[in-house]
């Protein structure tokens, strides 16, 4: 592949920053004691914000796309899934690094912790992601005749 190593190398990088930085803003991002995640994956226990399903409502609200999803401790599919699953592979493909990483887990904590109105924020992450509209990794979408999309999906 064109982009594979340096693609994959970058994305580690992101996620792991991504991590660190919910981790420092208050979040509970799980395996800590491993380093947060040696892949394109980072985990989030959001039990005590009000669970997966309503965290990722919220934040889907700010145009932030994350995925609920249970977490090892959850009795599987039996009631409130108390997990966030963030990939960063998307963002980093657009050409997002460790900054940006850093930007979008302050836009998360501010709905989330700081219980900003998720219709404020969107504006700020509409803004933010207009700057990464171009294709770092791949081919641009205007190629393979695709429209741009102004959400951050992680």
């Amino acid at each position: 592949m064109k982009f594979g190593e340096a693609y994959a190398k970058q994305i580690v990088e992101n996620a792991r920053t991504l991590a660190e930085e919910l981790h420092a803003l208050g979040f509970n991002v799980v395996a800590e004691n491993k380093g947060f995640t040696r892949t394109h994956q980072v985990l989030v226990d959001v039990a005590k914000l009000g669970g997966g399903a309503k965290s990722a409502a919220l934040l889907e609200e700010a145009n932030i796309i994350v995925s609920k999803t249970a977490l090892p401790w959850d009795k599987a599919f039996r009631g409130e899934l108390s997990g966030l699953r963030l990939g960063v592979q998307e963002m980093t493909r657009f050409g997002m690094g460790k900054d940006e990483m850093k930007a979008i887990a302050e836009f998360m904590a501010r709905v989330l912790i700081k219980g900003e109105d998720s219709g404020n924020v969107r504006k700020e992450v509409i803004e933010f992601r207009r700057e990464f509209t171009m294709i770092k990794y791949g081919f641009h979408p205007k190629d393979v005749g695709v429209d741009i999309d102004l959400r951050i999906l992680v």
